[in-house]
């Protein structure tokens, strides 16, 4: 069985990475979890859910406008203060920019709320595997951080481990299982450099039950398990995959490399 888990900064970055042409309000899911969806339905990935990754979540979701408004209103203010010594005219065009980046403010917003909802509705699904988060994953891993074995800052990323490490355990395991861990936080979770290019766990957050391939975001997940794997599409699904491709890329041509591996998928 191939597995796969998702650290909460790659699902974080889907939900603020507005995608060009992506018609986002057309889709149940978020776009870039279109295929996982599908690999997933058709039982060729088990997909993990540490109940910390949606904590997370949840956490990022409370605080989302209220981050966004921190940030935005930052660079107004720079925009503001090294425009008070400008032309007038300047000035008039200074009021454009900030009433643009009000509005792009507002955009992200939304887009985070509709894509947020799309998320945990995509968890929802049954072929997808919850792993609660239990007082025994807390203890073992509050023990690491005592002996100094973690810092502050790593105490939910070890709960992440730890929460894949007791799933495996309750599991009948074959010695052909794999898990691919998915992490844009590659300094604190790999070591340097990387094997056949995959980036290998450090040891304090080792994964012993099967063989781990390390990846920092879905494309690479998706070339990897393509190259293996072929999961039929049916007539419905493959005009809609060619109509959304002819919308994304009207004037395409072979020198557009990642047009050519989007065709060369469907």
């Amino acid at each position: 069985m191939i597995y796969v888990s998702i650290d909460t900064n790659v699902y974080v970055n889907l939900l603020t990475e507005v995608l060009a042409n992506d018609n986002a309000e057309e889709k149940d899911i978020p776009s870039e979890l279109e295929e996982l969806n599908l690999l997933c339905k058709e039982g060729v990935v088990t997909l993990l859910i540490p109940e910390v990754v949606k904590l997370e979540l949840q956490k990022s979701n409370s605080k989302v406008e209220e981050d966004y408004k921190r940030e935005y209103s930052k660079l107004i203010g720079y925009i503001d203060k090294y425009s008070e010594s400008s032309w007038s005219e300047i000035r008039e065009v200074k009021k454009k920019v900030i009433n643009l980046i009000e509005s792009e403010q507002d955009d992200k917003v939304c887009y985070w709320k509709e894509e947020y909802d799309k998320l945990m509705s995509f968890f929802d699904n049954e072929y997808i595997q919850h792993v609660e988060l239990t007082p025994d994953m807390i203890c073992k891993t509050y023990k690491k951080k005592i002996a100094g074995l973690i810092t502050d800052s790593q105490l939910n990323d070890a709960l992440i481990i730890e929460s894949i490490n007791c799933y495996f355990k309750q599991q009948e395991m074959n010695s052909d299982d794999l898990l691919f861990f998915i992490t844009g936080d590659k300094k604190d979770f790999f070591i340097k450099g990387d094997i056949a290019g995959f980036s290998i766990l450090k040891e304090k957050f080792q994964i012993h039950s099967c063989k781990v391939y390390g990846l920092y975001n879905l494309k690479q997940l998706y070339k990897h398990i393509n190259a293996n794997f072929e999961v039929e599409l049916s007539n419905g699904e493959i005009e809609t995959k060619w109509s959304e491709f002819e919308k994304k890329y009207p004037d395409w041509d072979f020198d557009n490399d990642e047009a050519i591996e989007e065709y060369a998928y469907i």
